[in-house]
């Protein structure tokens, strides 16, 4: 039996390159693994190498593209639609259940499939309804931290340290953090991440008028440590209005680094976030509800160390070594219908 994993791999980085090649890695610590990259092989190839295939072989594809993915798949129910029945789909984001739903076809042909792997039981719940019974959920994982792990306590002499770690522009939030900064000028606001273009002069203007707020530019996850950075902050502030959210890569690694998160109650953010045990839920889309939340825990810093010992404690479902079971029990084992 031959493994190939389809799917894109780093540089550049990203939520799926980054997630293929940390499935990839810990994969290949128990199996031989064959890469099919699809910035260095062509789609025909691909499409060949599948095809051509042995019985035996079996495929892990990990696309990114939902379009891409979405034809590939039923291109292949159209011509071979045996070959479906050794594919273990990874999921990206939080689209493809909602895509099933949609699309009686594709939903078909992933149902013929070994296995569907999706992020939260809210997205297998929604392959379920489009008669999808193979999917499984395999969380959006990391590695565990060899060092910056572990609680952080500050006295309350101490500012509260706020960060903001994703795409700045108003989809996922950013807008907000720039009012709560401007309402809670007590606490200490760092924002990481690359500015959407059509946001950058708002952004420049707002943030250049709040001395206690900072641009930290884009972190370079190839050079540094984001869970170490992150561990840096008191909390995460995450009030994301986009509405393909899936499990954001940012909301593990700060549980990693022992930091709560406030998240607006969206997507599927409330399976990742217990409001109140490993941070809060923010179900107003305005600043003032922001800034409430954020006061409270600058006031109340037990509350606060629990929130940080909830969030370190719940990382422990979201490490590749503990995930990476279901990943090898469906290679090994076939279907799980």
């Amino acid at each position: 039996m031959t493994v190939y994993y389809l799917g894109q791999f780093p540089p550049p980085y990203g939520g799926v390159t980054v997630k293929n090649a940390l499935l990839r890695e810990e994969l290949s610590k128990h199996i031989a693994i064959e890469v099919l990259s699809f910035r260095e092989t062509s789609l025909v190839h691909i499409l060949r190498t599948v095809l051509l295939s042995r019985a035996e072989d079996v495929f892990v594809v990990g696309f990114g593209n939902k379009d891409l993915r979405r034809r590939f798949i039923k291109v292949l129910g159209t011509v071979r639609p045996g070959v479906l029945g050794r594919m273990i789909l990874i999921g990206m984001g939080g689209r493809l259940g909602r895509e099933l739903e949609e699309d009686a076809f594709y939903a078909r042909c992933c149902a013929r499939m070994r296995a569907v792997c999706l992020e939260t039981e809210g997205m297998v719940s929604a392959a379920h309804r489009a008669e999808v019974h193979n999917a499984v959920v395999l969380p959006n994982c990391r590695p565990r931290p060899e060092s910056c792990s572990g609680v952080v306590s500050r006295g309350r002499s101490e500012p509260l340290r706020a960060v903001f770690f994703s795409r700045i522009g108003v989809e996922k939030g950013a807008d907000i953090v720039l009012e709560v900064a401007r309402l809670v000028p007590e606490v200490e606001f760092s924002l990481y991440g690359s500015v959407d273009e059509a946001y950058a002069e708002s952004f420049k203007v707002q943030a250049g008028s709040l001395s206690n707020l900072c641009y930290r530019g884009v972190f370079d996850s190839a050079a540094g440590d984001a869970i170490c950075e992150l561990a840096q902050y008191d909390v995460h502030l995450f009030p994301s209005r986009w509405p393909y959210e899936g499990v954001p890569g940012v909301l593990v690694e700060t549980k990693m680094a022992a930091v709560p998160s406030i998240v607006s109650d969206a997507c599927y953010n409330a399976e990742i976030v217990v409001d109140g045990l490993s941070g809060i839920l923010v179900s107003e889309d305005c600043a003032e509800a922001w800034a409430r939340e954020l006061r409270a825990l600058d006031d109340d810093r037990p509350k606060l160390d629990r929130l940080k010992r909830g969030a370190y404690e719940s990382a422990e479902e979201y490490y590749t070594d503990a995930c990476i079971g279901v990943l090898l029990e469906v290679l090994n084992g076939g279907s799980v219908s």
